[in-house]
Parts: C-alpha cells; sequence; structure tokens
C-alpha cells in the first residue's frame, strides 16, 4: 500500500481575522477551507475554489471545498491578500473623504 504525505497549511491574515487552510499532497488534490467575515467569504472563495481546480460552498460561514491543484496555492494566497489589500485601501479612501467634509 502506498503511503501519502498530508501537508497542512494554515495561513492566517490578522487585521480581517481570515484563516486559509488547505491540506493534502502538495502538488496534487487535497481539502481548503477559508473563513472569515461572511462577504468576505462569498466574494473570495468561489475564486479560490477556481484558482484551486477545485469545488466548493458555504458551509456554517466558512468556504469549504475539494482542490484537484494544491500547486497553486500560492496564488490563492496572493488572491486573498491583493482582496484584503484593496478592502483596505477602499476604507481608508471612505475615511478620508469624510474627514475632508466635516468642519
Amino acid at each position: 500500500m502506498k503511503q501519502t504525505n498530508l501537508i497542512l497549511y494554515v495561513t492566517y491574515f490578522s487585521q480581517e481575522k481570515i484563516c486559509f487552510l488547505t491540506v493534502g499532497d502538495e502538488k496534487g488534490a487535497g481539502l481548503f477551507l477559508l473563513s472569515g467575515p461572511e462577504i468576505f467569504i462569498k466574494e473570495v472563495g468561489p475564486k479560490v475554489a477556481e484558482i484551486l481546480n477545485g469545488k466548493g460552498s458555504i458551509n456554517r460561514g466558512n468556504y469549504q471545498g475539494k482542490a484537484n491543484k494544491l500547486s497553486q496555492k500560492g496564488k490563492a494566497e496572493k488572491l486573498i491578500q491583493e482582496t484584503l489589500s484593496s478592502k483596505d485601501s477602499q476604507v481608508k479612501s471612505q475615511d478620508n473623504s469624510s474627514q475632508e467634509k466635516e468642519p
């Protein structure tokens, strides 16, 4: 019987309390979970599944799925980071414009 080494990765994006977890053959198939604010999960979860050549759904506030290409995990992490940076920039922009309007 062939033994497969499973590798567990957990990536925390602390500002928004986002967790991206993968488990499986690091160059093959496995499972993933994306946890965080619901609005973020709905936006990013399906994109992560697409990058990992997999599928998933929202279950108990998390986006869980099967991945066929965990080798693309880095691209998924980059997408999460870029989305968080974009959201952070939008919030800062809104804060600055509201400060300018105050007397």
